[in-house]
């Protein structure tokens, strides 16, 4: 009986021994940060947006020096218009397939589609950052972008950015106008300089126009300038259910026609037409005195011509303004971690690393270096820091007073908003009917959650 016992003993004691083995392996997997790989290497994806992978790279080489088991790849994104959308249409389509295949870690997206693209995104891990630090560290828009109703954080900015209002130097200096901040200061004085500014062919066609408002067809920021002058005059664009975090349009309001219809008022008055050539094309040649856009468009125009004479100002606002009321449109970009990632706490700590004053600077330097303006930066702390940069200054002077709307797919907004209120432009105005219709339409599009 014994020797039967014998054998078993040292089979259990085998086992044990495996067991232990296995374990202690599996341990020792888990505190070296292989969540993955076979052999400790943390490998991550890092798909950018505009910037080439020479902004990034030596960053990325010092923290991978630091960090001798991380491998971080850095590829601009490349996208092709073939179905004639907004690039912001195109290239969500194209993110939301990348995050959807488990092929990318980490990936720039626009930070009205972080709604929508929620469910397959991962929070940053609570030891790296909460609500709590992103509201301390951020703009207003960009903490509503990031930040759900329970603390947790979903992106990580580079940038804050939104509209601006360039203006042509040449053309104001021949009218005299010596003060064109007090020129531009709200919609109504904008209206009056605009006027004063245009001017007109012997056949009554624009020479010279006073501002890129009042048509769909021929403003490229047409629909952000529309959400723009919602926003100001507290309009809810969206609303948030708070029961079942259902997002849908709103902004069919008394309010919200007002909007529209101060801004085809720029066109019937005669400082814009819907005839002329694209915005654009119009200021970068000195047809346009005014041009609202985004700040990035300061590099295309500098590429159309370089010697054209222009700043860059703050948006108007509405006369007599509410100082609670946000006043400006924020439209930026974030980064944020796929679900399918797997080493979502590693990609979190590189985005925390990134984020840094000093990694910032750095970048921003970078960027200068190659083109005439860098990424405003998007934490409070170091505002100071840009608010005398050229162009990019105006951007840190409304980036308090931004406000960030969750759109869900803002291709759709975008592209309906264009759509739609183009039929609207030969008689200048839009009914309460008609702005039903469309806020209708964009929420039978985009809400299918």
């Amino acid at each position: 009986m014994n020797n039967k016992k014998g054998p078993v003993i040292v089979l259990l004691f085998l086992g044990v021994v495996v067991i232990v083995v296995v374990i202690a392996l599996l341990v020792s997997r888990f505190l070296s940060g292989n969540t993955g790989s076979t052999n400790g290497k943390v490998e991550l994806n890092y798909i950018g947006l505009w910037d080439q992978k020479e902004i990034y790279e030596p960053l990325i080489a010092e923290y991978q020096a630091q960090n001798p088991n991380v491998s971080i790849t850095y590829t601009k994104a490349s996208f092709i218009n073939q179905s004639g959308l907004t690039y912001k249409g195109v290239y969500q389509t194209d993110a939301e397939e990348r995050i959807a295949n488990g092929s990318v870690d980490i990936i720039r997206v626009h930070q009205t589609w972080i709604a929508k693209l929620l469910p397959s995104l991962v929070a940053a891990p609570t030891s790296i950052l909460t609500g709590a630090q992103a509201k301390e560290l951020y703009y207003p828009a960009i903490y509503e972008a990031i930040t759900t109703s329970n603390n947790l954080v979903y992106g990580s900015p580079q940038i804050i950015d939104g509209l601006v209002l360039l203006y042509n130097k040449d053309i104001f200096d021949k009218a005299n106008i010596t003060d064109p901040r007090t020129a531009t200061k709200d919609w109504d004085v904008t209206l009056q300089t605009a006027l004063k500014l245009s001017q007109k062919n012997a056949n009554g066609t624009i020479k010279i126009a006073g501002i890129n408002m009042g048509s769909f067809s021929n403003v490229r920021s047409s629909p952000e300038i529309i959400l723009t002058m919602m926003t100001q005059s507290a309009v809810p664009v969206v609303t948030v259910d708070p029961s079942t975090a259902k997002i849908s349009a709103s902004f069919a309001t008394p309010q919200g026609l007002a909007a529209i219809n101060r801004f085809y008022e720029f066109s019937k008055l005669g400082a814009w037409s819907s005839r002329m050539e694209d915005d654009l094309q119009a200021f970068s040649s000195g047809r346009l005195a005014m041009m609202i856009a985004p700040s990035w468009r300061i590099i295309d125009l500098v590429g159309m011509n370089s010697s054209l004479r222009f700043e860059a100002l703050p948006l108007p606002v509405l006369p007599g303004a509410n100082p609670d009321v946000p006043q400006y449109l924020g439209s930026f970009w974030i980064d944020v971690v796929s679900k399918k990632s797997k080493h979502p706490e590693e990609a979190w700590a590189f985005l925390k690393w990134l984020s840094e004053p000093e990694q910032m600077r750095r970048i921003y330097k970078a960027q200068t270096e190659k083109r005439l303006i860098g990424n405003p930066y998007p934490r409070k702390d170091m505002a100071d820091e840009q608010k005398d940069a050229p162009y990019i200054g105006p951007i840190l002077e409304m980036a308090p007073k931004m406000k960030s709307w969750p759109l869900y797919d803002y291709g759709i907004w975008e592209e309906t908003l264009r759509k739609e209120l183009l039929a609207s432009e030969e008689r200048g105005s839009v009914s309460a009917d008609d702005l039903q219709s469309i806020q209708t339409r964009i929420n039978n599009l985009t809400l299918k959650r």
